[in-house]
């Protein structure tokens, strides 16, 4: 089996190429919603709200997202906030990703996209023998952050807390622009896919 990480800029459009993956046929591995999960589990909301207080609860007793990331990635917060978040919730996505990937290897999955924000920043890329890189300029990825009601600003101080832009090219074995259209995406995903069915047939 052979395991695929994405990486690129915030709002890349890296769960975009990742459905498009899926598309073709592999499995996406999604740590975001995986993350999601975790957030529900009772010692996580406890300890976010004896950190955060009860405003970080929703009236559903689950935690209030949006309000938890203006904490950690405001311009005032420290990089603590984010820290205790990390250390809070990494572990156990990355344990949930290992089971899921040994799941998966049982019942005999060929490719897995591995969908994770900060892939390279936790270390996950050791667990990929690929890296593909959505290399999207800063003007689109500026559109597609005002889509989820982003500023310029939030969009630039959430990925000055990521490795940079430089780095993750450089780790990639396959780039993917992401600065035209859908379907000029969609081919290009087309070509990275076809290899990867090469080399996996070759393995």
């Amino acid at each position: 089996m052979k395991i695929v990480g994405i990486v690129g800029g915030v709002a890349s459009g890296k769960s975009s190429a990742a459905k498009i993956f899926k598309e073709h046929g592999a499995t996406v591995l999604s740590a975001d919603e995986i993350g999601h999960q975790i957030l529900r589990e009772p010692e996580i909301l406890k300890a976010a709200e004896e950190r955060w207080g009860s405003d970080v609860i929703d009236p559903n007793g689950e935690i209030d997202r949006q309000r938890l990331a203006t904490i950690v990635f405001s311009e005032k917060s420290s990089r603590e906030e984010l820290q205790f978040l990390e250390q809070l919730t990494h572990p156990r996505i990355k344990s949930h990703c290992l089971a899921e990937i040994n799941r998966l290897r049982s019942e005999g999955t060929h490719i897995v996209i591995l969908d994770a924000a900060l892939l390279m920043e936790t270390g996950w890329d050791s667990m990929c023998q690929k890296i593909v890189f959505i290399d999207t300029s800063a003007e689109v990825r500026e559109k597609y952050a005002a889509e989820r009601d982003w500023t310029k600003q939030e969009l630039f101080r959430r990925e000055s807390r990521q490795l940079s832009l430089e780095k993750k090219r450089a780790a990639a074995d396959f780039r993917i622009c992401n600065n035209g259209s859908l379907e000029s995406m969609r081919q290009e995903i087309s070509r990275v896919w076809d290899s990867l069915q090469e080399t996996e047939m070759a393995d």
